[in-house]
């Protein structure tokens, strides 16, 4: 069976078809062949696999990057002008990579990017930690692109330290790698290690092998100045859109912010394609730090009048 057609969304029937192959390989076998109306260099369709969409490897009529498939019917600049008015279209219609523009949860846009720490309040840190199972030579994932060990450190900084109520989100010095769990071991200590400051809790889930890379930091000689603590998630890992839901929430009303730093690009292009991205663990990572502070169970607080007297009850 033969199937033409051009991309409209996500969902359309080709890309049903995408995703049932991804699940269900040995039952949904189908060859992809995706002619994009301007050819795309490298770094554009790996920027494009990182995000989960099925970009495959070199132009399927070995086109240059940056050239038009027909410039006779539609130029090179038309193809250019509606990608900056209208990128959905672009994507979908031209190239045949639907994507949303602005996120599927949350825009990159609703992140505030601040050079330096405030001053105002004062922060709560700790070293949160999404740890994975292997190395990339050893990756179960196609592409062997398997899952990234990442680190950061999180903050819940209150503004005013009068009110436990008003707390924001700090995600400051993330570093991620696809390591063997005994060299992400040693990658998390010595980043935490080389950015220093007062020493704070370094926690994660206590769910398979975050457990085992914990416990390898607790008994790290170099680490005993640090309080190194497992705590139960309120969700299965497998809910993953759960965990992060509270979190992403509260940064589309601009209340997470992140330091400044090289990290800050691919930080942002994962978790605007989450939950369907082919990568999750930085998200995973700030929900360890959401959990660890308590920040789901604040609540806003009500003030409520007493009943006067000969109130019916």
């Amino acid at each position: 069976m033969v199937l033409i057609l051009t991309r409209w969304r996500e969902d359309d029937l080709a890309g049903w078809l995408i995703n049932q192959a991804n699940d269900n390989p040995d039952t949904y076998r189908i060859k992809l062949l995706r002619i994009p109306a301007i050819s795309e260099s490298a770094a554009e369709r790996e920027a494009a696999r990182k995000m989960g969409l099925p970009a495959e490897d070199g132009d399927p009529i070995d086109r240059p990057a940056g050239v038009a498939l027909c410039d006779e019917i539609k130029t090179l600049e038309e193809h250019l002008t509606r990608k900056q008015l209208s990128p959905n279209d672009f994507y979908s219609l031209d190239q045949g990579l639907p994507r949303p523009v602005t996120g599927y949860l949350v825009s990159r846009k609703d992140f505030k990017i601040v050079p330096y720490l405030p001053d105002q309040g004062f922060i709560k840190w700790a070293w949160c930690i999404d740890f994975a199972y292997t190395e990339k030579e050893q990756a179960p994932k196609t592409r062997h692109d398997p899952d990234f060990t990442a680190v950061s450190k999180i903050g819940a900084w209150y503004p005013d330290a009068n009110n436990k109520h008003d707390v924001r989100i700090i995600i400051a010095h993330v570093k991620k790698e696809q390591l063997k769990i005994s060299d992400a071991k040693n990658m998390i200590k010595d980043h935490i290690l080389g950015i220093g400051g007062q020493p704070c809790p370094i926690v994660a889930f206590s769910q398979n092998i975050d457990k085992i890379g914990i416990e390898s930091l607790a008994v790290d000689p170099d680490l005993f100045a640090y309080q190194v603590k497992l705590f139960k998630s309120p969700y299965p890992k497998s809910d993953k859109v759960v965990m992060a839901t509270p979190w992403l929430s509260r940064a589309s009303l601009g209340f997470v912010y992140l330091l400044m730093g090289k990290w800050n690009t691919n930080f942002l292009d994962e978790v605007e394609m989450f939950p369907r991205g082919s990568h999750d663990d930085q998200v995973d990572m700030v929900s360890v730090g959401f959990y660890w502070h308590g920040l789901a169970k604040i609540k806003k607080q009500v003030q409520t009048r007493k009943k006067p007297k000969g109130w019916f009850s």
